[in-house]
């Protein structure tokens, strides 16, 4: 067979002949951002896999099809790029990679290397968190995958199966279920801070972020960097989980953030990530590690923790703007701000934004307002 018929099958026998020029050509062609760059790796995955045909097919669809969930998307791009061999070399210590991802994939350190025993079970549980993260931030292409009558059957299956559900009709519940809880939250957090009565909890996290990803952050959730499709890349040092920074006190017996003068939004640390600090206030949901897991991956200080592959845009109670951050006097500014506020109008929730004061700046009002010209 000729190089030029490696894409179809032969007429008789339907044998595929691939080559990298073949398949560099067919990653050529596509109009995805941040995927050309990565052909060598793309190739990789493609040739030295145990049924290359397949895993190229496999390829191919991922690459033309546009309707998959972006969870799906993220998973598929992340075994891509991070396979086996790739995480082992990457990883700079096993001491920064999340507890349960760790210990249930068994990452050891072996004569100065380091080893993934189980990458199966590593893949199985990012996978779970991905599309766990995307049900819970009521991501429209996951719901639209599930309510539509012409999927993928495998593919449904599989992220049913992943998910621990039997039907398409659990995982709708549980996204309106995850709309409601959330909506009903921030309108009681705008009141307690109408009232003077909101504070900063020991426990919570915060967060910073940068306001130009907001639109991305509520649909996807926020993802660890590992996980942002084909301009994903691997963190050496505390890799697959979030940085946040906890409210209490550190080791040393002195506040890390002290909730009763407002340090949580004046703190610098959670400003070196962004303009904009999201809160997650503690409501229990660490408790089961293997579900979502909070762990202390750094050096930096026993308040700057990890949470792995990501957190659930529902999960967020608060976020805290800083015009300051973003020069409030630049020309910029003011489609900056019209920017987040449009990204959080069409939220499917209400979510209550401050500035350094406390204020409430995006009120519910305001997000009613906008409810009514959708």
């Amino acid at each position: 067979m000729t190089r030029e018929n490696f894409l179809g099958d032969k007429e008789n026998n339907h044998e595929f002949e691939l080559t990298n020029e073949g398949i560099f050509s067919m990653i050529g062609s596509s109009k995805i951002k941040g995927i050309k760059k990565h052909k060598n790796k793309i190739a990789a995955y493609i040739l030295t896999s145990d049924n290359p045909s397949r895993s190229y097919q496999e390829v191919k669809s991922f690459l033309s099809e546009e309707s998959l969930p972006t969870a799906e998307l993220a998973m598929f791009t992340f075994r891509v790029l991070f396979g086996k061999g790739v995480i082992e070399r990457g990883l700079k210590s096993i001491l920064g990679v999340p507890l349960m991802l760790r210990q249930l994939s068994e990452i050891e350190r072996e004569d100065g290397y380091v080893k993934i025993k189980n990458i199966d079970k590593f893949y199985e549980i990012i996978h779970r968190d991905l599309l766990n993260i995307s049900l819970h931030s009521n991501n429209v292409t996951l719901k639209s995958f599930f309510s539509r009558d012409d999927g993928d059957d495998r593919l449904s299956s599989e992220m049913l199966q992943v998910l621990g559900v039997s039907s398409y009709e659990e995982v709708l519940v549980e996204m309106e279920k995850t709309v409601k809880n959330a909506h009903l939250r921030g309108l009681q957090i705008a009141d307690n801070i109408r009232r003077k009565t909101f504070k900063f909890e020991k426990g919570g996290l915060v967060r910073g972020v940068n306001s130009k990803n907001l639109s991305l952050l509520l649909q996807n959730g926020d993802l660890s960097y590992e996980y942002h499709g084909w301009e994903s890349f691997m963190d050496r040092y505390t890799p697959f989980d979030l940085d946040v920074f906890q409210i209490g006190k550190t080791t040393k017996g002195t506040d890390f953030f002290d909730e009763d003068d407002k340090g949580a939004v004046t703190e610098r640390c959670p400003w070196y990530y962004g303009d904009m600090v999201l809160y997650i206030r503690d409501r229990g949901q660490w408790s089961n590690p293997v579900e979502m897991e909070l762990s202390n991956t750094s050096s930096l200080s026993d308040r700057h923790l990890g949470v792995r592959t990501g957190i659930p845009s529902s999960q967020i109670d608060l976020m805290v703007w800083s015009p300051a951050n973003v020069q409030a006097h630049s020309p910029g500014y003011n489609l900056y701000k019209e920017e987040i506020v449009g990204a959080l109008n069409i939220n499917s929730w209400y979510i209550p934004v401050v500035d350094e004061n406390l204020d409430l700046i995006y009120t519910p009002e305001m997000y009613d307002e906008a409810q009514k010209v959708k």
